[in-house]
This record gives structure tokens, C-alpha cells and sequence, in this order.
């Protein structure tokens, strides 16, 4: 009897090839998997989710309003005992998980859902907290009851998950004590590369919370004891691409959209933007970052103050001002002089004048209540001869580069002919300035006139 000869089965093929097949197969998703949520999600016939992945800055994490990808592919599961172990391990393995700690119904409904693929899991979520997002309280009932199943997942993830690599917890607590049995519970916690902590959307919180979130975060991901590292004994050059890291590779959360090396020059307190710098998440959804809210996040890029760069000794205050100062760039959101003049003043001359990129931006949003007249105009220009006159004395021309930025638009109250009149005396006086090294103007309203006003500083050699 002959005997058919079979052809190669999917698991005989290379593993980039299956693994595109998985995709094919929607193993795979861009968007945050929540099984608490999944069965009410809202779903669609096309294959792929249509809208980008963003983040919740201060809002809660709500897949539910971003997430259209079609019911998960569990057919695939019940094909055979090898697809359900290759697909399975792909599924688990790829995907970003999420998952609400309310109480036992969610703990056992997490377990009897990924019982058989736990071990495979590298990215997980845990929103814990009530229903009715109630503060989390060392008391009985409810509160007791919620952290009991905590400690219980703490030793699920500590059996059950060895491959858990990413982990971010969000937990509303206002009281130390409760961020203490939180943080302790995750003794038995598997080692970790990147983790995230988010308590409260109380800023102030941070001081009493951070040395503990601080702690748990080094301990879980094995840098509790590392030695302290050898920064002094390191090459110059060596010495200042560590400090070029530390110091302008971030991201500014004062800005709408940060760059890294751009920093706002503004008093910290009256932060206006919260902005996310897309790496203080290990799993994606809420915001990590430490500006507005009593969070911690082991892989967050966000500008920091470089304060204590500047106390360590003598000679690392002078190459962190050198780096600072000398590399980054830097911007006023206030179209006020004044302003500008009284932030200007408390930095020291022998760092303003290391500075090579400095930026005037006028955004619509930030622009006070205009006065009209000429009485007003003249002095605001007073006041703008005055702060031209602080930048002669205590920038160093030659290096500096400046930009002045306007956002245009002007309002009912401030007519768009005398924005343009008063707009085009500013930068005509800034004839006072040449010498510098570079200067670039932006009119949203007036772009006939930015080379003019360029080539009145700049001269003929305005490019």
C-alpha cells in the first residue's frame, strides 16, 4: 500500500514565519488587552483598531473609549493541544495586559482566565481600588477585604508569572500607611525591568511617598544594592556623555509637545501642561510622569530639576553648568518682559553666558488681556529695550542664537492690524542686537515680514 507523503505543518515552519502567521491571525494587538473589560468592550468588523494608541494624562485608564479591535481569536485555542501551547505562548508573551483588583470576583476571575498562560505574561497592568474609587484605607470590611486579595495576587505573580517583566500598579491612597502595606506586599514580587507606581493626583503627596515607591522600585528591580557608580574616576570625555544623559536627554512636561533638550524657563509650581514624555509607562495607559502627580516610574525621561547635579562637589558643579547651560535649549512662554526680565536676573552671568539657544514664544493661550493705546505699547517696548540690554551684558552674542515665535490670531478685544503695528516695532528695534550668532522670527499672522525682520539684524547675510 503506498503511503501519501504529508507536507510541512505550520509548526515545522521558521519561527518568523509563524510568528507572522500569528499576527495574521490577530494574535497580536497594538492596544492594551483588559479582561475585566473585554467581554463589554466594544468590538467592529474591521481587523484592526483604526485609532492611535494615546494617553490618559489625568483621567482614569479607560480602554473602553479607545479600543475597537474585533473578540479575541480563543477558537484558535481549541483547535489542538500543540497550536494552543505555540499560540499561547505567542499570545501571552506579545500582548500588554490589564486588569481591575476590586475584590475576589476580579482575583478569580483574572486566575481562572489566564490560569494556563500565566508563565508567559511580560507585560501587566493592575488598577486596584474600589468600584466606586473610593481612597484606600487601613480599615476593616471592604478595605481589608481589597487588600487581602492583594497580597494573594503578590503571590500569584510570584508563582505563577517567572517572565513578568513590565509592571504598573495605579492605587488611590492618600495616607503612608497604606502605600507602605501596598509597596510591602510585593515582597515576593518576580524581578522586574521596568515598574511604575501611580497613588494619588495630589502632587504634594510625592514627598512622603517617593522614598518608599523609591525603595519597592529598586528592589523589584534588582538595583537595591548595586555600587555606587565610579562618575570621578571616568575620562572627561566619558564624564560629559554621562552628564549629556542626565541632562538634556529629557523631555519638558511644560510643553504641549516636548522635545528632548528643550526646556521651558519657568517657575515649576505654576506648571501649565501636563505632558507625557511616552516612556514612563512600562505597559502604555496612564501617565507616570512625577509632575503633577504622586507617581514613580523607573524608566520615566521627563526633565527633572538638575539641582542636586549642582551639589555633589566643586568640579561636578562646574561641568553639569557647562552641560546645562551650554547644550540645552531654552524658551520663555511669556510674552511679558518683565517677567522674563526677573527670571533672567537670579541666574548667574557666568551661565547665562554659556547659553547658545534661547526662544521667545508668544502663544494665543498665555497672551494677557491686551491694552490698547500707544501709552501701553510704548511701555511694554520700554520694558522689551531693557531685557535686550540685560542679554548684551550677560549673554555672550557671538554663541547665541535667538528666536522669537508668535502664534498669531489675535482676539476680539486686540484688532489683528494693531497686533501686526506693535509685533513689527518689537523686532525692528532688535537692531540693537546684532551680533548674534543666528536669529529666526516666525509671524503666524505676518509672514511677509519675518525676512525683513531678520535681515534688519542679521544683515544681507540673512539666509
Amino acid at each position: 500500500m503506498e503511503v501519501t507523503k504529508k507536507g510541512p505543518t505550520l509548526f515545522d515552519l521558521p519561527e518568523n514565519i509563524r510568528n507572522k502567521i500569528f499576527d495574521f491571525a490577530a494574535l497580536r494587538r497594538s492596544c492594551i488587552i483588559d479582561f475585566t473589560l473585554e467581554r463589554d468592550r466594544m468590538k467592529r468588523d474591521p481587523p484592526y483598531c483604526h485609532r492611535t494608541e494615546t494617553r490618559a494624562h489625568r483621567s482614569p485608564w479607560l480602554p473602553l473609549s479607545r479600543c475597537y479591535h474585533p473578540k479575541l481569536p480563543t477558537q484558535l485555542f481549541l483547535s489542538c493541544h500543540t497550536l494552543r501551547r505555540e499560540a499561547g505562548a505567542y499570545f501571552f508573551s506579545r500582548n500588554r495586559f490589564s486588569m481591575f483588583l476590586r475584590g475576589r470576583a476580579d482575583y478569580k476571575n483574572f486566575e481562572a482566565s489566564l490560569q494556563w498562560g500565566l508563565e508567559h505574561i511580560r507585560y501587566l497592568h493592575v488598577d486596584l481600588g474600589h468600584k466606586d474609587n473610593r481612597t484606600l484605607k487601613l480599615a476593616g470590611g471592604s478595605h481589608q477585604t481589597l487588600l487581602t486579595w492583594w497580597a494573594e495576587f503578590c503571590k500569584l505573580a510570584a508563582i505563577d508569572m517567572p517572565n513578568l517583566r513590565y509592571f504598573s500598579l495605579k492605587c488611590k491612597a492618600y495616607e503612608q500607611e497604606v502605600v507602605v502595606r501596598v509597596m510591602r506586599d510585593m515582597d515576593p514580587f518576580p524581578s522586574l525591568f521596568k515598574c511604575a507606581f501611580y497613588f494619588s493626583n495630589d502632587q504634594d503627596k510625592i514627598y512622603s511617598f517617593l522614598p518608599v515607591m523609591k525603595r519597592t522600585a529598586r528592589r523589584l528591580t534588582d538595583n537595591l544594592d548595586v555600587p555606587p557608580f565610579p562618575f570621578m574616576y571616568l575620562p572627561r570625555e566619558l564624564q560629559l556623555m554621562v552628564l549629556g544623559h542626565l541632562l538634556i536627554c529629557r523631555s519638558d512636561p511644560c510643553m504641549a509637545e516636548p522635545a528632548p533638550g528643550l526646556i521651558v524657563l519657568d517657575y515649576r509650581d505654576r506648571l501649565r501642561f501636563k505632558s507625557c514624555c511616552g516612556t514612563c509607562s512600562p505597559v502604555g495607559g496612564i501617565c507616570f510622569c512625577d509632575k503633577t502627580e504622586t507617581v514613580f516610574s523607573t524608566g520615566c525621561t521627563c526633565f527633572a530639576s538638575p539641582l542636586r547635579y549642582f551639589l555633589v562637589s566643586r568640579e561636578f558643579h562646574e561641568l553639569a553648568r557647562k552641560v546645562f547651560w551650554g547644550r540645552n535649549r531654552f524658551m520663555f512662554v511669556e510674552e511679558d518682559p518683565t517677567y522674563t526680565m526677573g527670571f533672567l536676573s537670579g541666574i548667574p552671568t557666568e551661565s547665562t553666558i554659556l547659553v547658545q539657544h534661547l526662544t521667545f514664544h508668544f502663544p494665543l493661550c498665555f497672551r494677557p488681556t491686551p491694552q490698547t493705546g500707544a501709552r501701553s505699547a510704548d511701555a511694554n517696548l520700554r520694558h522689551w529695550a531693557v531685557l535686550r540690554r540685560f542679554i548684551r551684558e550677560h549673554f555672550d552674542l557671538a554663541r547665541l542664537t535667538l528666536k522669537i515665535h508668535d502664534q498669531g490670531r489675535a482676539t476680539s478685544m486686540y484688532t489683528m492690524d494693531n497686533r501686526k503695528r506693535y509685533l513689527r516695532r518689537l523686532l525692528m528695534e532688535f537692531t540693537d542686537m546684532r551680533g548674534l550668532r543666528g536669529y529666526r522670527v516666525y509671524l503666524r499672522d505676518d509672514r511677509g515680514f519675518e525676512r525683513q525682520a531678520v535681515m534688519a539684524v542679521m544683515g544681507r547675510w540673512a539666509p
